[in-house]
């Protein structure tokens, strides 16, 4: 079966062009022939489908040889271009060849044609492969590096002797090395000490054993930037063998954004057990010191004169309210005490805290108070910021043993998502700082990171509990602020608060206080759990002359006062009974519309998470509270 052969002829002669047909098909060929005569007929035919082989006669009128074979090449280097003729000389061959002709012919003597045709067919087409695979290896190549310079992690490849032979952009990134800096350098270039001096050893131990490999071998190891700093990274390695030898390509990844992720996840599951048992111990532990306080409280009325009794029950009750001190302190740092934010002036907070300071620090501590140009004011509990104030100065003087300067610092200032870093619980917008700063000794780099965990102290568990540092920590997060601490060994420590600023600036007014231990004779609903605590409460109500219904769950208040009005609800907020305080609240203000309502507790977190609480009006009291201001609170509601 003959084969086609598309055949670009350049010859003048109809008959001599009949002759080379003739002579391909003997050959097996079936030649579908398109002939040319001029230039412009050849720049056509060269523009359409181009053919599998030239076949062109030396001279032609108006066309020459050198021309002809030009015009081809330009159009298609490879294509076969076979010279016939009958009048060329062997130098004219061989300047023919010379410019890209592949064979010459005597037209006289064709017995060569079909097998020159055979032989540049098939060398065309090995050159057409080659040509493809140069193609397809410059794209794998150009694809290759598109994904070594732009993948993430960092490509090193290295040879057998530990020597980089390449170096990705990710690379780069990661250790702050140019490629240009590094190839040709030993790879413990990026190793820090003593990682370093072992991987020669390594190395060659692994080099020395017979069919070793270290295909998917991966960990966790130590990597050494260009400014010497270290860094944690994840190192994957694979082994190749190609035409220089073992190659091992290695693919490193930074993880210190991952470590301190995790380090940070579990701190804050760290913090979120030590706060669920913060929340047990302080419900119960706050309606010991009530019961205690309160009983103290009517025995010292009933004991009026008798100074030496009154002077021990003065004592206990003392010690009981910084028992009460220390649940508070816990419940700060687990962020579930209950906050009165308001707009403080910070200005006179700041110089209050410093009048209360002086006393209380040495002589050779000299206190300094930097004010900015201040137009705002923060959003804060006020008695919480100033215990803040005084615990980060009195740890300032601590660390000044032989005397210095505490500066505390306000001003205005705007912190972007960028100044916040990885805080996802503060929002970018306008803040007050506070700045606590000292001269003293400051705080060792292992230790700065654990400063503001609960019960940790450098101080010594017996004069100090370790919670001053972690209250300030969860005041500000509860408040919606942001912290930072930074401190230098023998230069000092500064601690900057972050403050929300408040809307409204408006300076509250006090309300009118009524005398000490106010009473009078409304109906009062007291509903708490705890028959200790209820009886002492209950007695101390009565006693100022109000009628007093008690209670020990939500439904036996309602069913106590199905059939008539009260003045005041007074409700515990965790109980059992499946009706909490807030629930009671509802149920009475949807029978009493307008009813008012304090909420009372050691452990305030189911209330300060149910916002409908406080959409009614109510107010809280934690426990333990003095009769004061129990009293004072009660009159003050009422008479609101």
């Amino acid at each position: 079966m003959s084969r086609p052969l598309s055949v670009l002829m350049i010859e003048d002669s109809a008959d001599d062009a009949e002759l080379l047909a003739i002579e391909l098909r003997q050959g097996g060929f079936e030649p579908q022939i398109r002939r040319v005569e001029t230039a412009e007929q050849l720049t056509e035919a060269l523009a359409g489908t181009p053919p599998e082989v030239v076949i062109a006669d030396y001279n032609l009128p108006g066309l020459g040889a050198a021309q002809a074979l030009e015009a081809v090449r330009r159009s298609n280097p490879d294509l076969p271009y076979l010279v016939v003729s009958g009048v060329v000389n062997a130098e004219q061959a061989v300047e023919l060849m010379r410019a890209g002709a592949q064979d010459f012919l005597d037209k006289n003597d064709l017995a060569r044609l079909v097998p020159a045709v055979e032989r540049e067919l098939d060398e065309a087409e090995r050159k057409r492969q080659l040509r493809k695979a140069e193609r397809d290896l410059r794209e794998s190549e150009r694809r290759n590096r598109a994904v070594l310079e732009n993948i993430v992690d960092g490509v090193i490849t290295m040879d057998a002797d530990g020597i980089i032979r390449a170096f990705s952009q990710g690379a780069v990134a990661i250790f702050g090395h140019q490629a240009e800096d590094v190839i040709g350098q030993p790879i413990e270039l990026l190793m820090p000490e003593p990682f370093d001096r072992r991987h020669g050893d390594f190395l060659k131990e692994h080099m020395g054993k017979s069919g070793a490999s270290v295909a998917n071998f991966g960990r966790e190891v130590v990597g050494r930037r260009k400014d010497g700093s270290t860094f944690p990274m994840h190192l994957g390695v694979g082994e190749t063998e190609t035409a220089e030898g073992r190659m091992f390509i290695g693919t490193a990844r930074d993880i210190s954004d991952l470590k301190r992720m995790s380090e940070e996840l579990a701190q804050a599951q760290k913090m979120e057990a030590v706060g669920r048992l913060t929340g047990g111990v302080a419900h119960d532990f706050n309606n010991l010191l009530m019961i205690i306080i309160s009983n103290l409280e009517l025995l010292g009325d009933e004991i009026n004169g008798n100074d030496d009794l009154e002077s021990l029950i003065e004592a206990a009750t003392s010690a009981a309210e910084r028992g009460a001190d220390v649940t508070q302190r816990l419940l700060t740092f687990s962020r579930r005490q209950s906050l009165m934010p308001e707009a403080i002036a910070i200005r006179e907070l700041v110089e209050d805290t410093v009048k209360l300071l002086r006393p209380a620090i040495e002589e050779t501590v000299e206190i300094r108070s930097i004010v900015g140009d201040i137009v705002s004011a923060p959003l804060a509990d006020r008695g919480h910021l100033q215990n803040a104030l005084v615990n980060l100065a009195m740890n300032a003087c601590d660390a000044m043993p032989d005397g210095g300067t505490l500066t505390i610092e306000i001003g205005d200032t705007r912190l972007t998502q960028v100044d916040l870093g990885d805080d996802s619980e503060a929002k970018p917008g306008e803040f007050v700082m506070v700045d606590v700063s000292d001269t003293g000794k400051g705080i060792a780099n292992d230790v700065i990171d654990r400063v503001f965990e609960p019960f940790f102290t450098t101080k010594g568990m017996a004069t100090h509990s370790g919670l001053g540092l972690s209250m300030v920590y969860g005041f500000v997060r509860q408040t919606g602020g942001h912290l930072e601490i930074s401190s230098t060994p023998s230069r000092g420590t500064s601690v900057q608060l972050y403050l929300p600023v408040a809307e409204n600036m408006e300076k509250q007014t006090a309300k009118r206080r009524r005398p000490a231990l106010p009473g009078g004779e409304e109906t009062l609903m007291l509903v708490e759990d705890d028959h200790a605590v209820r009886g002492a409460l209950g007695r101390l109500l009565t006693k100022l002359g109000y009628a007093v219904i008690e209670a020990a769950s939500g439904p036996a208040a309602i069913e106590a006062c199905k059939d008539g009005a009260i003045d005041l609800l007074i409700t515990d907020v965790v109980m059992p009974g499946g009706m909490s305080g807030p629930d009671l609240a509802r149920e009475f203000a949807d029978r009493q519309p307008g009813i008012k309502i304090l909420y009372i507790s050691g452990y305030a977190e189911r209330l300060v998470a149910d916002k409908s609480a406080a959409d009614l009006g109510a107010r809280f009291l934690g426990k333990p509270f003095r009769k004061e201001l129990f009293a004072k609170t009660i009159r003050e509601i009422l008479d609101d």
